[in-house]
């Protein structure tokens, strides 16, 4: 979905009822057996902000992975900053209810749009996603390679992995590797 699509989607409220499907259809795959046949870990689930800001949020997803009798260590969420929260500690409860039982996160598009180090270190995030264009910046100039290989340090330096998007070519992947070190 494209990013338009989905903040319109987010201010329609239509992105409840498309995250739902969408989990419900990865606890179905998952408890099929075939992702972990062909070694896939785990699979990742976007959550808007806006939803995991509702009360009960975490309730509601941990309900829907145990009725489906899926194993919640094989899903990961990422969390979509196409909106601001307007509380912070509320969403660090929210992924830390989600934490405890089990699930991963993942912050998405980390240097674009809303994202921000305030959620590196309010959020309990697993995994900080580098948005692809922090790794073409780094393909255009030095200074965006300094930008990207700061990013990657002070992320291993909070004790987070890492990962790029936007690694497309041989080009992309050598940059990346000089910038992961």
């Amino acid at each position: 979905m494209e990013e338009n699509d989905r903040a319109i989607d987010e201010m329609l409220h239509n992105i409840d009822e498309i995250d739902d499907f969408v989990l419900r259809q990865v606890c179905r795959l998952l408890s099929t057996g075939v992702p972990q046949k062909y070694g896939i870990e785990h699979i990742n689930v976007n959550l808007s902000v806006l939803e995991c800001m509702k009360e009960g949020f975490a309730e509601h997803i941990i309900s829907i992975v145990e009725n489906s009798g899926a194993d919640k260590h094989h899903i990961s969420f990422e969390i979509t900053e196409s909106v601001a929260p307007k509380d912070y500690h509320h969403l660090e409860e929210v992924i830390e209810k989600l934490k405890q039982a089990g699930f991963m996160f993942y912050i998405d598009d980390f240097g674009t749009g809303f994202s921000n180090l305030n959620a590196l270190f309010s959020l309990e995030a697993d995994v900080i996603k580098i948005d692809k264009s922090v790794l073409w910046g780094a393909e255009k100039s030095e200074l965006g390679m300094v930008l990207l290989k700061s990013t990657v340090e002070m992320v291993r330096d909070m004790h987070k992995k890492t990962l790029a998007e936007g690694v497309e070519t041989e080009a992309k992947r050598i940059r990346t590797q000089r910038a992961f070190g």
